[in-house]
């Protein structure tokens, strides 16, 4: 009995071993993993100590880097400091050299201002100097005898009004308001606005006037406070219809409907369109309604060989009726009319349509659509051909030799030859055309 009360006091001891012995085994797993992390701690202090050697190392070249920068920065900032420098010096020269520059240009101004005076009267002195050989009196442009130069749109008559307005004394020609116009619906002036703009002067300045010009149609003569002589310029219809219609879609900003769409498309057209030239010649008021400027024929007439016959009468008693294809011919014969020399007319083309397309790129079915509109124009073209022909033919002197030497100056003329150069080359030519026919033997 005593033994068995023993027995399970003996087992909880061997139990306590087993226990002491399984714990005395993990202590010593942890023990050697301990062991085992501290040695993986160490290796990596280790390799971390040799990541910082190396960054000081970086650092240390980067801060060497850094203070060879700062080093050349600063050198930079005074070789920059010493430019500004030199600059400031450089501007205050400059400074005042445009300050000498402002005084001479002021010296040379008053200087030019005293020549182009001397110019200016010298200038106008050679001009009536050059044509006191002239013993005709001018068949116009006089005191007592206007010039009436009625301009028909696209025809060229900018670039004589050009020429006009350079040869007239501001006082000498009529100056039209043009917001006084009253365009009737073909464009032409009213003759109310010449009314009005001759109501303005005094007795005095209307006795100095010479010539007057203007999109006026013909009987305008009437209103004028002298007896005039009349100078006008026709264009081939055909061109002269492109050129309106390119130039009227330039004038409203538009992209213009192609030519053929518009002309062949339609059976009405602007009067512009329609015998504009004969409209404009023949001084009859159905013809040149005071209506809108964009007035078709679908409400207004068109025109009769009655209508044909009266503007072609008119023309027949123009001084001058011409054409914008024989434009120097025109000149040298107005110039003979004037009493004017050759100098006098050279020119610039002004307001030319560039947009509009060559004669070449125009259908022949457009071409006689065109013609087929404007046939009257087509004959009164004709008539101020053979108008101009009449002219040439009786022109007093040797036609052909003037209009070559006027080519030849309009030719130097604008290549930027200035008029004194101009004349003194008329001159000489004049004077050798008078040595060499005093030299010809006569029979």
């Amino acid at each position: 009995m005593r033994l068995r009360e023993y027995l399970p006091r003996f087992d909880s001891r061997r139990k306590l071993r087993r226990e002491l012995e399984e714990a005395g085994s993990r202590a010593a797993a942890l023990a050697a993993e301990r062991g085992e992390l501290l040695r993986q701690r160490d290796q990596t202090f280790a390799e971390r100590d040799a990541y910082l050697r190396q960054r000081d190392e970086a650092l240390g070249e980067r801060n060497e880097f850094l203070r060879q920068r700062d080093e050349a920065i600063g050198e930079r900032n005074e070789i920059l400091r010493q430019r500004d420098e030199a600059i400031g010096k450089c501007n205050e020269i400059l400074r005042q050299r445009d300050v000498a520059l402002g005084e001479r240009n002021e010296l040379l101004r008053q200087r030019d201002e005293q020549i182009g005076q001397t110019n200016f009267m010298a200038e106008r002195s050679a001009r009536y100097l050059h044509r006191a050989d002239a013993i005709m009196r001018p068949a116009a442009a006089t005191r007592d005898r206007l010039l009436l130069f009625l301009h028909v749109a696209k025809t060229g008559g900018m670039t004589l009004a050009d020429i006009f307005a350079r040869n007239f004394a501001g006082d000498e020609f009529l100056k039209i308001d043009i917001a006084e116009a009253d365009a009737s619906g073909i464009g032409t002036w009213s003759p109310a606005a010449l009314e009005r703009a001759l109501s303005r002067l005094t007795s005095s300045e209307v006795g100095k006037l010479r010539a007057v010009w203007g999109h006026y149609g013909h009987g305008i003569q009437v209103h004028l406070p002298k007896p005039c002589e009349v100078v006008t310029v026709l264009r081939d219809p055909v061109d002269r219809v492109i050129s309106t219609y390119h130039y009227l879609n330039d004038l409203a900003s538009l992209s213009p409907e192609p030519l053929d769409d518009y002309f062949l498309g339609g059976r009405h057209h602007l009067l512009a369109f329609d015998n504009y030239m004969t409209r404009v010649l023949s001084g009859r008021p159905a013809l040149d309604p005071a209506a809108p400027s964009l007035a078709t024929t679908d409400s207004h007439p068109r025109l009769t060989d009655t209508d044909f016959e009266a503007a072609a009468g008119n023309l027949d008693g123009y001084l001058v009726a011409a054409t914008t294809e024989q434009f120097d011919e025109t000149l040298v014969i107005l110039g003979s009319d004037l009493r004017w020399s050759l100098s006098d007319l050279v020119y610039n083309r002004v307001n030319v349509t560039a947009s509009r397309p060559a004669q070449s790129d125009v259908s022949d079915r457009l071409r006689e659509k065109i013609l087929d509109w404007n046939r009257y124009d087509a004959r009164l073209f004709e008539r101020a051909r053979a108008h101009l022909a009449r002219r040439i033919a009786a022109y007093p002197g040797d036609f052909n030799r003037h209009l070559s030497l006027f080519r030849e100056l309009n030719s130097q003329f604008q290549r930027g030859a200035p008029v004194e150069e101009l004349r003194r080359i008329e001159r000489e030519a004049a004077i050798h055309s008078a040595i060499t026919a005093s030299a010809s033997p006569t029979f």
